[in-house]
């Protein structure tokens, strides 16, 4: 399979049949956008309890993405996850096709991913930010109130 058949790539995509997978390809394409920041992302569980949940958000516009996976009991994961995807990757020195903004190497684009029976659960890849960094609402308050104040006053 080659990489113009994958993402954002627009063509006949080898996982989904014909004219599927070129309606997708574009659909995906016409969404996508180049960032080189990574999501904000919060995974919750554990490996230990074998159930894993995140929630990450891209930088810019705050487009969700999120996924969940289960170990099950012979320990391969079971993953479905939905969303504006990063890839870091997308815009690198191999890209072929599409690749909009070529100076800007990674960005967002919407897939669904499911899979099963996957040896590792794809939730843990990046970088992740305990929840105990996440801002509570009255942080996010004290941190915007100063902005709000200073936009209103200049009405």
């Amino acid at each position: 399979m080659s990489r113009t058949s994958l993402g954002v790539n627009v063509g006949p995509d080898a996982r989904l049949p014909w004219p599927l997978g070129a309606i997708l390809g574009r659909f995906q394409q016409q969404r996508a956008f180049k960032s080189s920041t990574p999501p904000y992302k919060v995974v919750t569980g554990s490996l230990d309890a074998g159930v894993l949940t995140e929630r990450s958000y891209s930088i810019p516009g705050f487009k969700p993405f999120y996924g969940w996976a289960k170990r099950r009991p012979d320990g391969r994961w079971d993953t479905f996850r939905m969303g504006y995807r990063w890839d870091p990757n997308w815009g690198d020195a191999n890209v072929q096709g599409y690749n909009p903004d070529p100076e800007i190497v990674g960005g967002y684009f919407p897939d669904v991913i499911s899979k099963r029976g996957q040896a590792v659960p794809h939730i843990t890849e990046g970088e992740t930010w305990d929840l105990r960094d996440v801002p509570q609402p009255t942080e996010l308050w004290e941190r915007l109130a100063p902005w709000l104040a200073a936009r209103a006053s200049a009405r």
